[in-house]
């Protein structure tokens, strides 16, 4: 799977990820078969986040849930890929709230921004701002809640300006929105209604967000209440009313719908408090949560009190006390399951951080010449391919020295192979010495014959670091009694610097310095041949000798 394919990928479910589920399950299914035949690590971690996101709007999260996100996180962790790495906490804290670990739900949301924030990824810092508020409102810690919901608002503020597409422009306005309802939110649960309704009057309209919409008449319906101001409480409230009516299935938030029920029965409305109940009491059928239906008969004995004083509240009692229970025992649960979870998701960290400890030992092994402890031929198709497809994406320049030891053939047949060794081991050294491993990569391809990959470096530094191999080795005065070049051991390179061209791969460079190292050995030992880049060709010359 190429980058281009993945990002395609990853950029249509991250569209569709709140749309119809069953399509977004299809297609998440066939991107996590299509991952797994391509055997992409980065694809298969992608895959396993959005099948957790698939789980979660199931309602069906659970152990297997954080299992995957696990697995996905560490993937995003070993291939340095944070924008994998944020939405993995961000889910991770979404299912924390689930099992009401507040604490833990603040831990991943805390460290998914510190990541957002370092990599510069603001979208991803206004939604996490908005979910710490969220965890804090929760917390009734509403001062912590204002100031992230602040921060939050800010950076979508830093951003709209700048957002050029329609589509860019609906989400900004979205996203205002939910972060002015929030702020609105805690003002009115301060008991700054005023503030509230400042900030609910500075929400944009959106017809094609209903829910939001509902949500807002419904909050400043309540705002609306406690200012006295009657009328325009009253055509909020119908329109709360008929929204919930016509769309069942798009329900305001709990909060406003239990918050107004409580103004109206508090208000001594009681048609309009009738009304209102029995759509909570849809939303209790339709969600058969226990919590949901605690509130309903918590709130339908208020009402009953309030409006109809002589009424026997005996079975109502019964079903409150029950589900009041029910959700005792359900929270106690919760928080058992909060704690099981928080364990598991540490076991599964200890041991995935171990599985690939192990993996990173091996592939070290493999990648590594055992003599004398640098790359082997193996890295090429790893480590090499990266640095070549790097440097030709970011267009800086790339290089390639091989180097021979002269006569190594007649050192091996005169001082015997434990010797030869000894000088292999001597050299590799010597080019660990004179290199950088930031811009520079060893490898011993085989036998006497070694390769430096090099980035980002000019012609004349190649060639200093060529002429440093050979005046260290120089300095060394390694005896070979039968070399016709030195008495001592030397080595002759061929090298190629330069900018890659859209069509040349990994093995035409290897190729041009392979070329390079063949014409000056011809000509010379002890020297360095040097294939300089010149506009679109390549000009072959004896550079110098030591």
């Amino acid at each position: 799977m190429t980058k281009n394919h993945l990002n395609e990928w990853v950029r249509r479910l991250n569209e569709s990820k709140h749309g119809n589920l069953d399509s977004f399950t299809e297609s998440v299914q066939t991107f996590a078969k299509e991952a797994e035949e391509d055997y992409d690590q980065l694809a298969m971690g992608y895959a396993a986040y959005f099948e957790t996101l698939v789980r979660y709007r199931n309602n069906i999260a659970d152990e297997e849930s954080i299992r995957k996100l696990v697995y996905a996180l560490q993937i995003a962790m070993n291939r340095n890929y944070p924008k994998l790495e944020v939405e993995c906490h961000n889910v991770l804290g979404v299912l924390m709230l689930t099992v009401v670990d507040e604490s833990s739900a603040l831990e991943h949301y805390e460290k998914a921004l510190e990541i957002a924030e370092k990599h510069h990824f603001v979208p991803q810092q206004i939604t996490l701002s908005n979910n710490i508020g969220d965890v804090y409102l929760r917390l009734g810690e509403y001062d912590t809640a204002l100031d992230y919901f602040r921060s939050a608002y800010k950076r979508v503020i830093g951003i709209r300006d700048d957002t050029e597409s329609s589509k860019q422009r609906q989400e900004t306005i979205v996203q205002l929105n939910l972060i002015l309802l929030n702020m609105a939110v805690v003002d009115y649960l301060k008991g700054d209604y005023e503030e509230a309704f400042r900030l609910l009057s500075c929400t944009e309209d959106n017809p094609e967000d209903t829910s939001f919409s509902t949500s807002l008449a419904a909050l400043s319906a309540i705002v609306f209440i406690k200012l006295g101001r009657t009328e325009d409480a009253m055509n909020m409230i119908l329109k709360v009313l008929n929204d919930a009516e016509e769309h069942r299935e798009m329900f305001s938030s709990d909060f406003d719908y239990i918050e107004l029920a409580n103004a109206l029965i508090d208000d001594g409305n009681e048609a309009l408090a009738r009304r209102l109940l029995i759509t909570i009491e849809y939303l209790a059928q339709k969600t058969d949560t226990v919590m949901m239906w605690c509130t309903y008969h918590k709130l339908r004995v208020r009402y009953e009190k309030k409006f109809h004083p002589g009424t026997d509240l005996t079975a109502i009692y019964d079903e409150y006390f029950k589900y009041h229970e029910m959700q005792d025992i359900q929270v106690r649960q919760q928080k058992t399951n909060a704690a099981r979870n928080r364990r598991l998701l540490e076991e599964e960290v200890k041991r995935r951080n171990a599985v690939e400890e192990q993996n990173k030992r091996l592939r070290r092994k493999s990648e590594h010449d055992a003599l004398t402890g640098v790359y082997n031929r193996y890295a090429l198709n790893s480590v090499v391919v990266k640095w070549f497809d790097d440097a030709k994406r970011k267009q800086h320049n790339f290089g390639v020295m091989l180097l021979d030891i002269d006569h190594f053939k007649e050192y091996n047949d005169n001082y015997g192979h434990l010797k030869g060794d000894e000088v292999l081991r001597e050299i590799s050294d010597i080019l660990t010495e004179c290199t950088s491993p930031s811009c520079d990569i060893i490898i011993r391809y085989g036998g006497d014959e070694f390769f430096i990959v090099s980035k980002t470096r000019s012609d004349e530094e190649m060639i200093a670091v060529a002429r440093d191999i050979r005046e260290a080795l120089k300095v060394r005065m390694i005896a070979h009694d039968c070399s016709s070049v030195s008495p001592y051991v030397t080595v002759t390179q061929g090298a190629v610097n330069g900018l890659i061209r859209d069509e040349q791969t990994l093995l035409d460079y290897i190729h041009l310095a392979d070329s390079a190292l063949y014409k000056i050995k011809n000509l010379r030992k002890n020297a360095l041949g040097f294939c300089r880049q010149v506009d679109d060709d390549y000009v072959f010359e004896c550079v110098d000798t030591v």
